[in-house]
């Protein structure tokens, strides 16, 4: 997942750009209401944040965050065979 890390700019930004929030939303194939849960989740899902850089032609960096990987991610690479990431002192992490 991805993290808004600057909402406040990122709503500037795209009113600078001409476009209200439920016109974005549009841009985005979403809604208002969909754009509105974006904001107060402050993440956004990892195709909708390139969509978002791609319209507005903002730097990536500036505004999002890759967050760290979720439990639901580990249980995935444990099914798959993949080894838990290990802390220092040799125990498995709990991101």
């Amino acid at each position: 997942m991805i993290k808004i890390k600057n909402i406040s700019g990122l709503k500037y930004e795209i009113l600078k750009n001409g476009y209200s929030f439920a016109n974005f939303a549009r841009e985005l194939n979403s809604t208002r209401g969909g754009l509105a849960a974006i904001f107060r989740r402050a993440s956004i899902r990892p195709e909708k944040a390139k969509k978002v850089v791609e319209i507005l032609g903002i730097d990536f960096d500036k505004f999002f965050l890759v967050s760290e990987c979720t439990k639901r991610t580990q249980t995935n690479n444990s099914l798959l065979g993949a080894e838990p990431e290990r802390s220092s002192q040799g125990k498995p992490s709990s991101a």
